[in-house]
Order: C-alpha cells, then structure tokens, then sequence
C-alpha cells in the first residue's frame, strides 16, 4: 500500500535488560482518533535534491571515488547545483577497520554551498543521504525497504532515516528527477526506500550530537549559508564480500523561495529524535517470555505547537522485533508531558507479545507528518 505523507523515522538499537518483573503483557484498546487542524501554507518549505553521486571506496588504498550520478536540478531556477561542480562534496577515509565478516570505515564528508555570496539560496535542515540495500521492510509500510544489519552497508551513527530522493522511486526526467550516468550503469542500483542520515548546519561539528544541537536555540541552527562549508562524520559497516564498498549519496536541502519572507525555510517533517528506554522485558523459554516496552520519546519538529491536548502536527507509531503489531499512540499517550517552541517529550508503554531474546532487539519511532505528502510542487510524480 502507498503511502502519502512527509516521514521521518530513526532507528534505535536497544539492548535490553532481563526484567524483574513476573507480570504477564496484557492487551490495551488503541484510539485512532487524532486527527490534524493544522492548514499547512501552500507556499511552504520544499525539499530539494542538490546532488545525487555514486561512491566508490578503495580500502586498501583509503581512496575514494565520487560519480555525479544524476543532473539534480534546483527547483525554481532550473541551474545545475552540487553536481555542477564535483568538488562541492569531499570524501575522506579517516579509519578502516576490517573484520571477519565486515569491514567498518570511518569517513569525513564535506559539502560546500555552490553559492559563495547569494543569501536567497540559503538552504535549510540540509541532510546527506547515504543509500544503499534494503533487505529489510517495515511492517508499517511494506514499501519503506530499509538495511539489514547482517547483510547489506549501514550507516552506524545516522541521525535519522528518510524516505526523500531514493533512487526506487523518485525516478522520473526532469528537474524532479534523475538521468542516469554511466557509472550507475556498470552493477550498482540501490535498493532501499528509507535510508539513514547525517545532519548538516551550521557550526555543527563533525561529531556533535544533532539533539544537543538542535534543542540549545542558538542562532541559526539549522541554517546551511551560501558559501559554508560543513563535514560529518559517516561510521559506515560494509558487509563482505557483497555488495561491496560502495553506495549512493544524496544531499537534500529545503528551500521555499528566493524573497526574504522565504527565509528561514525549515522543513516541515521532524528532524531529531531521541529515545530513551525503561523497558522491563523477560525471557525464560518460548512459552515463558513478555514484559513491558517502555519509553520515552522526544520529537523536534520546527512547526509543531501544541498549547494543551494531543499533538495535531505529527501522529507516531512504534514497531519493534518484541511486539507482534504496529503501535499508534493514543490521544492520551499523544499529549507531550514536555512542550517547548520546537521539541515535545512522550511516554508510552507497549505490552511486549513477542519477546524472542533479550539482546538484539530494534525498535522504530515513525514519526507521520499530518497534512504534507512527497508531492513535488510542480506536480512531477513519483513513486511514493
């Protein structure tokens, strides 16, 4: 089933802890109910793709090579960005560290704003996309494709996932869309629709956490200048000997306009989260296993307000390898017991129905922007 609607989702590996508790998970109704007030401005924030390449990396040698894969164009003015000029994105390998089924690579990358003096062109909650096999899906969304740990590249430190600008299903010509260069010619075509992150902005450091960044409301955060030039940090685990030390790029970027009023432009989906686990979860046997998830979630979104009462902006979803369905939260659990400007603090627990193993386990905080899609805004479709 498609679906239409702007997505963030981060992936949180947790190891949990054997409970104390003896209780067994009982079931709770769930309440559908939320629904958004908020009118969403036509002339809102767009993202736009700035660049799509295909990276090759020697490991041997600690080189790397970088293909402008596809002639990304910008929205309005229709000129060539990133790809105009390969030297605006900067790949450097920092570490290798091979194993005996992986080899995991530590890379610096560096993206510099094509325009040194033009303030309109100012870009916004700019992220580099690292894409590559989706061997997995999620069961929200049996089209959201995303990557195994055991088998397919993983970014290891992403800030979050998105489904923008994924090779599967942004494919239409146009400025919208993509031309194929030579190099995706020769055996590489990612795979997943939700791909792993790293944000960029401004006086964000190679390694500083986007949360802390985020939330301290300094000026101009989120903010990527014309002219700047930022790095972050990529821990990226290769699985051997398939499907080798290679993968694609995107740098997506949001813009509304080119008039003062346009600026800040700052994209309408959340762009941090972090979670916090306090579950209480047991396993004897097979027939002697369950416990509680509990946790707590905090969502930076830029356009979310909520004066009392349930989130209208943003609906979230928890889906995990200890429970058997997708969770919605409730009104209830949809009420933050933090609220600030931008960010807003939740609670919920999950009763935990299948509980394998203690250690390992994945959950998802899905966070579904209310009232936006993928739509491009000259109607240029695409497959999501």
């Amino acid at each position: 089933m498609k679906i239409s609607i702007a997505l963030l989702t981060t992936l949180c590996l947790l190891i949990f802890t054997l409970s104390c508790s003896g209780n067994d998970p009982s079931s709770s109704p769930l309440d559908l109910s939320i629904t958004s007030t908020r009118n969403k401005s036509i002339l809102t924030s767009q993202p736009n793709l700035w660049g799509y390449y295909d990276v090759n990396i020697d490991a041997i040698e600690a080189t790397v090579q970088i293909t402008p894969d596809r002639q990304a164009m910008f929205t309005v003015n229709v000129v060539n960005f990133l790809n105009n000029d390969p030297s605006d994105l900067q790949i450097s390998v920092n570490n290798v560290n091979p194993g005996n089924e992986y080899i995991d690579i530590e890379l610096d990358v560096t993206i510099r704003h094509p325009f040194s003096y033009a303030e309109q062109y100012n870009g916004y909650d700019v992220r580099g996309v690292f894409i590559g096999e989706g061997s997995n899906q999620l069961k929200y969304d049996d089209d959201l494709l995303f990557p195994d740990y055991g088998t397919d590249q993983v970014l290891l430190n992403a800030d979050g996932y998105t489904r923008w600008f994924n090779p599967v299903e942004f494919m239409s010509p146009g400025i919208f869309g993509y031309t194929h260069g030579n190099f995706a010619a020769n055996g590489y075509n990612a795979t997943a629709t939700l791909n792993p992150y790293k944000y960029y902005g401004e006086c964000l450091g190679e390694n500083d956490d986007l949360w802390s960044y985020l939330i301290a409301g300094e000026l101009q955060t989120g903010y990527f200048l014309s002219g700047m030039v930022n790095t972050r940090t990529y821990e990226i685990r290769f699985p051997k000997p398939d499907p080798g030390i290679k993968f694609g790029y995107a740098v997506t970027a949001n813009w509304a306009g080119a008039a003062p009023e346009f600026h800040p432009s700052h994209a309408e989906e959340a762009v941090g989260c972090i979670l916090t686990d306090k579950s209480e979860l047991y396993y004897i046997d097979e027939s002697e296993n369950g416990g509680t998830l509990k946790l707590e979630i905090s969502i930076f979104d830029w356009d979310a307000q909520v004066s009392s009462g349930p989130m209208e902006d943003y609906r979230i979803f928890i889906e995990s390898t200890v429970t058997s369905t997708v969770y919605p939260l409730n009104s209830d659990e949809m009420i933050p017991f933090i609220n600030t400007n931008h960010w807003h603090k939740y609670r919920v627990e999950i009763p935990a129905d299948n509980v394998t193993c203690i250690e390992g386990n994945e959950v998802w905080v899905i966070v579904e922007e209310l009232g936006v899609d993928y739509s491009n805004p000259s109607g240029v479709p695409n497959d999501t």
